[in-house]
């Protein structure tokens, strides 16, 4: 018991120092995360171990994965007291989550360790761990297979470029460990061999997933160029590379493109500059309206274009300065920074952000969104005053502005990147604070609005803002008179992406959005593209309000 209890001990130590220091010491991201949950089932085994040491080894690994599963599972739920404890030593090794398979992969190789190295193993150690080392290569080949499939998830673009040698060399593994470990008598088992069968699929699944991701994408760009145009107008899209864009930009298969920090790494302001004059010049050469260059840059955080464009305090600095001096300088921040954009090609900004700060409990799941890090202020007034000057700047220069995140995300706990978020709160209540800065905002400012991705049970307990007809053209067009432009917060994210997107994208369009926002990952585009024109086949677009927003966006271009 002493020798578990100081394993354990050890890999407490291991899993604070991995979470420390590991960004510190360059290790990659993927490490750090997935590690901390190795390294948590592993110690969950030793612990069970302490209080069960009779127990089989297969059986102490199976509670092992199952309290480390659970727990994460519990994480989902948000109460101040369970967020408090998220700070505390075992919540510090809770670094992953069961998002995906990559998680639960990571918990079976914990305990499959774990299993291996348990200095109390005592007899039959072998059969043990040949029964864990063939439970592990079943659960890692269906992992396998579902991750081949879905690579071309938006959940997978940081590891897309190196994950097809690495599923790859994972096959190749995985059948040779099971020929291994299930030889007998000189000969593969039926098990063996149903095993090696199991491992054959993934490269299979993997080049099926590529061959249906490349078939998509001739089918949008063989669509006729005006069923094609009709549509493309209304998405702006990012991309990693120009000549995954200049295709469609050359088409008219898209009407904007959005530039951020991958496109500027490494590179100066010249080449990027250069970039986003060769895409306005092919459409020109089509005889096509220029684009809609879009980036995030609201000062603080998140100011994606710094380096190499210069970084920015953010406007909640502003906020305790005496009336007329922050709105000065309010003005003053938006006309720099609008310079330094147009300058650039940047045509639209989606900045300031006119949420609402609340004072709340810290939510372990928010890692996107950080609203009251961005926020300018509390009091519903300050915002709209330096919000407004901001957007008087950035006109000044030639630059859009984009208030977001209608109808306000202060008071959501949730991170919409990753999940659904809703929001229970009175309308009435929500009138007088969140909704106040929007409201003051757009009947006087051109700025486009971005649409959330948050339920709001006061406007529309069923679809997100961003789909949604009563927040669109009730709230926000009907009721507050704003005829400008609404662009979605980025369909990439987990509130959509994983809840009918193919619906929800159709849906905006039939709410009155403009402009459908394909930022994080591009190539979502292709598999968006193509739900748009099934459902104008179907008959399923609301061309009345098609027309409606194609008279807009030509009134923007103007």
């Amino acid at each position: 018991m002493k020798m578990r209890l100081a394993v354990c001990a050890a890999i407490i130590f291991a899993g604070l120092s991995l979470r420390a220091i590991g960004h510190g010491l360059g290790l990659p991201a993927f490490l750090v995360k997935y590690g901390g949950s190795v390294l948590w089932a592993a110690m969950v085994y030793f612990l069970v171990a302490v209080g069960r040491g009779d127990w089989p080894r297969w059986r102490i690994g199976a509670a092992a994965m199952s309290i480390a599963i659970a727990v994460e599972a519990f994480r989902l739920y948000h109460t101040p007291w369970l967020d408090a404890f998220r700070l505390t030593l075992p919540g510090a090794l809770l670094l992953g989550r069961i998002f995906s398979l990559w998680n639960i992969l990571a918990y079976a190789i914990g305990v499959a360790v774990a299993a291996v190295c348990d200095p109390c193993g005592g007899h039959g150690a072998r059969p043990t761990f040949s029964r864990a080392m063939v439970a592990l290569l079943w659960a890692a080949g269906a992992g396998a297979i579902a991750i081949a499939v879905s690579l071309e998830d938006p959940l997978f673009l940081p590891y897309r470029n190196w994950a097809w040698a690495a599923i790859l060399g994972a096959s190749i593994a995985g059948v040779l460990t099971s020929v291994f470990a299930m030889r007998r008598g000189g000969r593969v088992s039926r098990q063996g061999r149903l095993l090696v069968a199991l491992w054959c699929c993934v490269p299979l699944a993997l080049a099926g997933n590529w061959f249906w991701a490349r078939l998509r994408e001739h089918r949008v760009m063989s669509t006729p160029l005006e069923l094609g145009q009709r549509y493309g107008r209304h998405f702006i899209v990012g991309y990693e590379s120009v000549g995954e864009v200049a295709p469609l930009a050359a088409r008219g298969l898209i009407g904007g493109i959005f530039v951020t920090h991958r496109n500027a790494a490494g590179r100066s302001l010249d080449q990027l500059r250069d970039e986003i004059a060769q895409l306005q010049r092919l459409r020109r050469d089509a005889g096509l309206p220029p684009l809609i260059v879009a980036a995030d840059q609201e000062g603080g955080i998140v100011s994606h274009l710094s380096p190499p464009l210069p970084a920015h305090a953010p406007l909640s600095d502003l906020a305790g300065l005496p009336p007329d001096v922050r709105r000065a300088k309010a003005r003053e921040a938006g006309e720099t920074l609008g310079a330094e954009l147009v300058d650039l090609g940047v045509t639209v900004d989606f900045a300031p952000v006119v949420d609402l700060r609340f004072e709340r409990w810290a939510d372990a799941s928010d890692n996107g969104s950080r609203i009251a890090s961005r926020a300018i202020d509390s009091d519903p007034a300050v915002v709209a005053e330096v919000a407004t000057a901001f957007i008087l700047g950035l006109q000044a220069k030639g630059v859009s502005a984009t208030l977001k995140h209608f109808p306000g995300l202060g008071r959501v706990r949730e991170d919409t990147h990753a999940m659904q978020a809703r929001l229970a709160a009175r309308a009435y209540d929500l009138a007088q604070s969140d909704w106040a800065p929007f409201r003051e905002i757009v009947r006087q400012s051109p700025a486009l609005v971005m649409a959330s991705h948050a339920i709001i049970d006061a406007i529309d307990p069923q679809h997100p803002t961003s789909q949604s007809k009563a927040a669109i053209s009730g709230l926000l067009r009907g009721e507050w008179g704003f005829d400008g432009l609404v662009v979605t917060d980025d369909l990439d994210m987990g509130a959509v992406y994983r809840h009918d997107i193919c619906s929800g994208v159709v849906a905006s369009l039939n709410a009155g959005v403009d402009l459908l926002l394909v930022s994080y990952d591009g190539r979502q585009y292709y598999p968006l593209m193509e739900c748009v024109l099934a459902a104008d086949a179907k008959g399923q677009i609301d061309r009345q309000m098609l027309v409606v927003s194609d008279a807009r966006l030509r009134t923007r271009r103007n």
